[in-house]
């Protein structure tokens, strides 16, 4: 069973839940596009996502998320030409390692030290993301004296919090496979221009 995101939603500013807590354990589906929805994070060839410079710089901030925040676990993403989907996994508190509490328990001695930071957010966790992989491409930028705009990213983000194994599994899909729906994809802007000017043809 394929997943289907209703495109009115996934192109609007992230959604929130008004009381949920979104430091709370769990899995969720992140989607974030390109400014504008431009195509300048690689291509698709032959149903295979190409990455240019950009597309790489996404994808090792991505992979390296779980080293600035050892409370997550990444599973399934896709880095596409103008979006990027992920599925990142809260872990509980209690099982996020404090290596204060460590040190007290193994040696009965009271160790001082800054008090734990609180149990990061989805947000802080996607702010941070977004904001490395703009200053990362912003250095490639000026040490290249490339004529490009440093601005990569749309404003906020889309989340979608998962809420059994059927839906994990549909998500995961949906990643796997978006390459290969390239051609049917709504954030596909070549496509939308190719439709929109068959329509005035007409």
């Amino acid at each position: 069973l394929e997943m289907k995101l209703d495109p009115k939603i996934h192109h609007r500013n992230s959604i929130r839940y008004k009381d949920f807590d979104y430091s709370h354990w769990g899995p969720y589906f992140v989607t974030v596009c390109a400014r504008n929805r431009e195509c300048i994070f690689g291509e698709i060839t032959d149903n295979r996502s190409v990455l240019n410079d950009l597309g790489h710089i996404i994808q090792n901030e991505w992979l390296a998320l779980p080293q600035r925040f050892p409370e997550i676990q990444l599973d399934e993403y896709i880095v596409m030409p103008n979006h990027f989907h992920g599925i990142i996994c809260l872990a509980e508190a209690n099982t996020v390692s404090d290596p204060i509490a460590d040190a007290k328990t193994k040696t009965g001695i009271e160790v001082s030290g800054a008090p734990p930071r609180p149990h990061p957010t989805l947000g802080d966790i996607i702010c941070a993301f977004k904001s490395l992989v703009f200053k990362r491409y912003y250095d490639l930028i000026r040490q290249n004296n490339l004529h490009k705009i440093a601005k990569c990213w749309q404003r906020n983000y889309w989340e979608r919090i998962i809420r059994n194994n059927r839906e994990f599994d549909n998500i995961r899909h949906y990643i796997v496979m978006n390459p290969e729906k390239w051609a049917e994809d709504s954030d596909n802007l070549d496509l939308l221009l190719t439709r929109m000017t068959e329509r005035k043809d007409r």
